[in-house]
């Protein structure tokens, strides 16, 4: 309970009591700014905690960015066994190349 009581007596919800504060403050996905700091939350959940984001090496879907990011390295960089890139079939030399090939070319993590 927050203590502060509204009209009614009942506990007013936090977001009530939070005061707007001016900014710049940035999206930690895309450096975005606002000028409040309530929007880089609302812009992650429109932008970027979308239910499109699909896994370009197996095809799973995802709701957001992190969930992506955690299986592709269990699933993916945890397990290689490929010699070949699944989505453009360039030859990787070892994990090391293979994370290398997917951050330049696939735009993966």
């Amino acid at each position: 309970m927050n203590g502060k009581l509204g009209k009614m007596g009942r506990a007013l919800p936090k977001r009530l009591l939070m005061k707007k504060k001016k900014g710049p403050y940035y999206c930690g996905f895309c450096y975005d700014d606002f000028k409040y700091n309530d929007g880089p939350a609302r812009h992650a959940k429109s932008v970027h905690y979308s239910a499109d984001i699909v896994c370009l090496y197996c095809g799973t879907e995802f709701s957001d960015v992190d969930a992506h990011a955690t299986h592709f390295q269990d699933k993916h960089v945890t397990n290689f066994k490929d010699e070949e890139c699944k989505i453009c079939q360039t030859q990787v030399d070892g994990i090391a190349d293979f994370i290398h090939h997917m951050k330049n070319n696939h735009a993966v993590f």
